[in-house]
């Protein structure tokens, strides 16, 4: 159909491809171009210091406990964990729809439930939304075997 058509009418297909060209060139030339544009990324990370607890510790006493508060959170796909001594970091990651302030609220709420399964003694856990125009774009490390840290890093 629209082979016959523009077969019969040769120059009406001549000014469609000339103007979609032109729609073309003018997106293109308008559009705004950022290097870190600003994305609302819908991550919230929870971070605990507990000085001294084993990894396993903070697995069993701290992380899992945080985990299951968190589990059934509106729009949360899932979570992940990082854990050393003394440290654990829990990121909870949101679904596109969601709005980070609303998820943060949530979080901070979760947490204050949960607070009570908590060991007694742990610092209050830091709660945070994910920017990723904070975070570092390179990080460098140095190693050598003539100089030390402290030389390495002036």
């Amino acid at each position: 159909m629209l082979t016959k058509l523009f077969v019969a009418r040769p120059r009406l297909a001549v000014v469609l491809i000339a103007a979609l060209t032109i729609g073309g060139l003018l997106a293109i030339f308008s559009m705004r171009e950022q290097e870190l544009p600003n994305v609302a990324v819908p991550i919230v990370d929870v971070i605990v210091f507990y000085p001294g607890a084993s990894p396993q510790e903070m697995r069993d006493s701290v992380v899992r406990p945080i985990e299951d508060a968190l589990a059934g959170a509106p729009y949360l796909e899932h979570t992940q964990s990082s854990i050393q001594q003394g440290f654990a970091s829990i990121i909870a990651m949101f679904n596109l729809r969601s709005l980070r302030t609303e998820d943060l609220v949530e979080v901070q709420r979760r947490m204050q439930t949960a607070q009570s399964l908590l060991p007694p003694d742990l610092p209050s856990p830091q709660i945070e939304t994910f920017d990723p125009g904070q975070s570092a774009v390179v990080t460098l490390a140095a190693a050598s075997r003539d100089l030390s840290a402290g030389q390495l890093s002036t």
